[in-house]
């Protein structure tokens, strides 16, 4: 089987919040503590709404990638105050 490719240019922030957009007013920033590098994205909502996050902006898979193909994302979530619950948009593989 062929190497995985990560298709995501900035997937651990490492060059800043370049590529992703909050949405519902959220607030994003680089913070040290990431993962698998030095830093993560911190995302802060608006206290007048429950559902915001981060986005990829612009989109990093093109919709039109190819009939058929499966892409698989992963996500690692922490919360400093233990409220609140994660999300991502899709629960599923997303399918072109």
């Amino acid at each position: 089987a062929p190497p995985l490719t990560n298709l995501c240019a900035n997937p651990g922030f490492e060059t800043g919040t370049s590529g992703w957009s909050g949405f519902s007013s959220a607030t994003l920033s680089r913070v040290s503590g990431g993962r698998s590098g030095g830093y993560a994205l911190q995302v802060r909502g608006p206290s007048s709404t429950s559902s915001f996050g981060a986005d990829d902006n612009p989109n990093w898979v093109s919709p039109v990638a190819g009939v058929g193909r499966v892409y698989r994302y992963t996500v690692w979530v922490r919360s400093a105050s233990n409220k609140g619950r994660a999300r991502s948009s899709s629960a599923d593989p997303w399918e072109a």
